[in-house]
């Protein structure tokens, strides 16, 4: 369980060289963003104002790849947000669990109902204490696997942009002219729209 969590903090800082200190819209920024004259209540995203705006140097296929690393990328981030949480919960059941022991055996010398209900809040517990450690690396699992399809695009983007650059690392993809506010104008979208 501690090699899954250290195995995916370390991923994930490798990962966030490219997403470093993301810029997430004010209020007035959403603010024009928010009206439509097709009387919807949400625009079309992304707009044709915000490609010529965030994206212009890119061509379609290469927006189309921006935009699927920065909604994995969101999706990662909110998941890491779930994953300290069920961490957290975790290292209080696991908590609970070791209280419910030594109550238990404290209990052992005086057979009787006391001792049954300590047994039964073990078992509960213990089951809890399962459940919260199957969740945690089913999100390490999940995570893991997104880490994985978002360094694939990454190297897709750069095979594509390689006639035009000599990039061999995603590492420099925030170098590329225009790919961090390409890229950021995609990521603040999925991210406000995860929360």
């Amino acid at each position: 369980m501690k090699l899954s969590i250290a195995v995916l903090s370390s991923i994930l800082a490798v990962c966030s060289v490219t997403t470093a200190g993301p810029v997430y819209p004010s209020s007035a920024t959403n603010a024009g963003a928010s009206t439509s004259a097709g009387g919807d209540d949400y625009p079309e995203f992304p707009t044709e104002d915000g490609l010529m705006k965030y994206c212009s140097p890119f061509g379609t296929t290469q927006v189309s790849l921006i935009e699927e690393i920065a909604k994995i990328r969101a999706r990662i981030e909110k998941m890491v947000d779930r994953f300290e949480g069920i961490r957290h919960n975790t290292s209080i059941q696991r908590k609970v669990v070791l209280e419910t022991v030594q109550k238990f055996e404290s209990l052992k010398q005086t057979p009787g109902q006391l001792l049954d209900n300590a047994e039964a809040e073990y078992n509960l517990h213990q089951k809890k204490l399962e459940k919260l450690e199957e969740d945690l690396e089913d999100r390490v699992r999940i995570a893991s696997s997104r880490i994985h399809q978002e360094k694939e695009l990454k190297k897709t983007l750069i095979h594509n942009l390689a006639t035009r650059t000599l990039m061999r690392s995603d590492s420099l993809l925030g170098t590329v002219p225009g790919y961090t506010q390409c890229f950021h104008y995609f990521f603040n979208h999925f991210i406000e729209e995860l929360s």
